[in-house]
């Protein structure tokens, strides 16, 4: 039995997921955009609210947290507390502090929780983990990394153009809305570095970024500059400003 909390763009895709998988039931749905606040359709139970759920019963199995990104951390932490397993989208938190919770109720509570970065998936991600792993290229002394798409609209809260016609549409005013944790860093730039942190293993010890600010107060670009624990040094960047036919990139 799984929860789905979050019926955007990505909890869509994951409610289409869950109920085509023979092993996976869809238990229910929270969604703030519902206008009841609980009735139960084709024996899924729909709920407005997470608090009108309840979580102590057992009849939860597992969460998949697809919601606004400032809100992972409080919902996922709920779940984690109770030895439930977590599937939350990326971002898993917008702040170290509540990482590190999150990374200490893990070890506390002996629980899972999983953040799909695609991109980690692809072999090439291995095969290049692997070579440092092994040692083949030496010791990193410096990491350049790049992320770049056609995402102007999206951060000025304008609807994706390339999307009007496609079934599952990103909601724009949680990319463009900063208390939302919106803009490029927390929307792509997280598919970026994790990625590096995946093949490198190393530790950031000092940050320092210069951003272009969209007309929402997002970030359109991100100049990021990392000096790691281990010595070595860092130059990433990231860009909204791909013209659009023209895809994007990830070197």
């Amino acid at each position: 039995n799984i929860l789905l909390i979050g019926l955007g763009n990505m909890g869509k895709i994951h409610k289409r997921v869950i109920e085509n998988n023979d092993d996976t039931n869809l238990f229910g749905i929270v969604d703030t955009s519902f206008k009841k606040k609980h009735e139960t359709i084709n024996g899924v139970e729909y709920f407005n609210e997470l608090q009108l759920v309840n979580l102590d019963d057992g009849l939860i199995d597992a969460v998949v947290i697809s919601s606004t990104t400032s809100t992972h951390y409080k919902i996922a932490e709920k779940f984690l507390a109770r030895k439930i397993p977590v599937l939350v989208e990326k971002p898993m938190t917008t702040n170290t502090k509540d990482a590190l919770e999150v990374q200490k109720i893990l070890k506390e509570k002996g629980v899972e929780l999983f953040t799909p970065y695609g991109f980690n998936w692809n072999p090439l991600m291995a095969k290049a983990e692997s070579f440092v792993a092994d040692g083949i290229i030496g010791n990193i002394k410096h990491v350049h990394s790049s992320f770049s798409s056609s995402l102007v609209d999206l951060f000025q809260g304008i609807p994706l153009s390339e999307s009007d016609e496609h079934t599952f549409q990103p909601k724009a005013s949680t990319w463009s809305d900063p208390a939302k944790a919106g803009g490029y860093g927390w929307g792509q730039l997280s598919h970026m570095f994790a990625g590096v942190y995946k093949v490198t293993k190393l530790n950031p010890e000092k940050v320092f970024c210069l951003s272009v600010p969209s007309p929402t107060g997002v970030d359109y670009t991100d100049a990021i500059s990392i000096k790691f624990e281990e010595g070595s040094t860092g130059a990433f960047s990231g860009s909204a400003y791909v013209p659009k036919g023209y895809g994007g990139g990830y070197n």
